[in-house]
């Protein structure tokens, strides 16, 4: 049996239909991955079906004991995942070993609420009260950034609700998804979590899969779409957390223009800029436009360094997949040709791999590609503005609304420029802090949120009102 399989119905499932696993950091095939043909896909969500008649009456507190030892489990197998991790993905093991951590703690993390019954109403004629009840068979879609951690928030906030949940990573980075899947499969019961691989053609199996009550998705707007249309056919359940492009406004009134500039950087160029909330879009007062410009290139030559994730002192991995590396160079060369002046970066590295350099341009405006588009890679461009009402027009002015940031030493005007921002999550003096709050976009974002308390209990179950007559 291969090292790499399906999970179903706490089995270990083989078979002879494989794709290749592509290292970034070389540009070639290092492993195989199981194909998840119909059959497989049908089976995977009669599993869930069948499990979902047990496990959806699971006492919560039983359900939240199993959750602590998927905790535990994982993370016994950090040094084991991260390095499939960085080979399949590409980011610096430490990195790597920190998105595993993480992926034990979404479950403790969950584990620590409860899931309420509301009282409506309660007088001497009438008690109503409002349940809360597990959706349904999951189908849950994860992207290739953060595969781990994407899919396992799903899981976990499935499986705390009494959801079932059959999870497809992308076919990028399936591999230590799937490892992780044979670690629960340990631990929960057959056919609660179940894990397949597979190209687009599995998870469109799965999207218009007539057993799944709910689909959550991470990924692109385009494929968001597609989704959305195939759920329309039988009301599926729906969670898209599609793409960003989030626009950092630096005021004029900052201090320090290199701290502020070394953290808007950092935050542009998390994961080599592989994040949907990411800094995407950097528009600076005029006033200090020519100092942060100078500021954040020469931060970009000095602190960060590119190159293999297992390398020592690396910072930054390369672009994950070939699909993406062309999209980021032809956005830069796109801006050259529209009269962006390259500060830092802007040529690919020679040699194997899709690395890309730290690359920051500037002089180029809103109606340039780099700019209006998300080049979701080490790319970022820099805007001048006059006025905090151009700098919010600006950064509204766009299809999509996942997250924004105001920098300023006026914490209250901060705060209300942070209001007007038309998007899911907005900061001030800050970028990327999610922790356990509510997670999404307004506008071609996505629809519905993740992480927070409130979210899961939003996204993963029904509510059902009942009134009892006391005449």
């Amino acid at each position: 049996m291969s090292k790499y399989c399906h999970t179903i119905d706490g089995q270990q499932v083989d078979c002879n239909e494989k794709y290749d696993v592509i290292d970034p950091s070389t540009g070639e095939v290092f492993e195989q991955a199981p194909e998840a043909t119909e059959e497989i896909v049908n089976k995977a969500v009669e599993s869930c079906q069948k499990a979902f008649a047990t496990w959806s009456l699971t006492p919560l507190e039983s359900r939240k004991a199993l959750m602590k030892s998927a905790a535990a489990a994982i993370a016994a197998k950090v040094d084991e995942i991260a390095p499939v991790l960085v080979k399949e993905q590409g980011k610096p093991l430490a990195s790597a070993k920190g998105e595993i951590q993480f992926c034990a703690y979404l479950f403790t993390t969950i584990a620590e609420n409860e899931i309420p019954t509301t009282v409506l109403k309660d007088n001497e004629k009438t008690k109503t009260i409002m349940l809360r009840k597990p959706v349904g068979v999951v189908a849950a879609i994860a992207p290739w950034n953060y595969p781990a951690s994407t899919a396992l928030v799903k899981v976990a906030s499935a499986v705390f609700t009494g959801c079932t949940i059959v999870v497809k990573p992308s076919p990028y980075t399936p591999l230590s998804t799937l490892l992780i899947g044979k670690i629960l499969a340990g631990v929960f019961p057959p056919g609660v979590v179940n894990v397949i691989s597979g190209t687009d053609k599995a998870g469109q199996l799965l999207t218009q899969h007539s057993g799944v009550n709910k689909i959550s998705f991470t990924g692109s707007i385009p494929t968001g779409k597609k989704i959305m249309q195939a759920c329309g056919n039988d009301l599926k359940r729906v969670t898209l957390e599609l793409g960003g492009n989030d626009a950092a406004i630096i005021r004029g009134d900052i201090s320090n223009v290199p701290a502020v500039a070394a953290k808007v950087l950092t935050y542009s160029m998390v994961n080599s800029g592989q994040v949907c909330a990411a800094i995407k879009r950097i528009y600076v007062h005029e006033s200090k436009y020519e100092e942060f410009c100078d500021a954040i290139s020469q931060i970009a030559s000095e602190k960060f360094k590119v190159g293999n994730g297992f390398e020592e002192g690396v910072t930054h991995g390369p672009i994950n997949n070939k699909m993406q590396y062309d999209k980021v160079c032809g956005l830069v060369e796109d801006a050259k040709k529209n009269g962006a002046t390259v500060l830092c970066g802007g040529t690919p590295r020679e040699g194997k791999g899709y690395f890309y350099p730290i690359t920051v341009v500037k002089g180029i405006q809103e109606g340039v590609k780099l700019v209006d588009d998300e080049q979701f890679g080490p790319v970022v461009p820099i805007m001048s503005y006059k006025t905090d009402e151009e700098a919010i027009y600006r950064a509204n002015n766009t299809k999509y609304g996942l997250c924004g940031s105001v920098w300023t030493s006026d914490l209250e005007k901060g705060a209300e420029l942070a209001t007007k921002l038309d998007c899911g999550t907005a900061w001030v003096n800050t970028h990327l802090e999610i922790g356990t709050a509510p997670f999404g976009g307004t506008k071609w974002s996505g629809i519905g949120r993740e992480f927070g308390f409130e979210s899961i209990l939003a996204a993963f179950t029904e509510t059902q009102v009942v009134t009892v007559s006391k005449a």
